[in-house]
């Protein structure tokens, strides 16, 4: 599960982060916002990933 939300999240971040760069400037910022909010998450995302990785690393088997 871990590996899986690291690797869904750092995907979306790329893309938006990309969508972020390359937009024109007519966007709208509403649309930036947007795509910085959804970036933000999926960032948040493969810290969830990571965080789990490292607890079921320490817990005892």
């Amino acid at each position: 599960m871990e590996s899986r939300s690291i690797f869904i999240g750092a995907t979306i971040a790329l893309a938006f982060i990309y969508l972020i760069v390359t937009e024109p400037s007519k966007v709208s910022l509403v649309y930036k916002a947007a795509y910085a909010v959804i970036a933000v998450t999926a960032i948040a995302t493969i810290g969830y990933g990571i965080a789990d990785r490292v607890r079921s690393e320490r817990s005892p088997r």
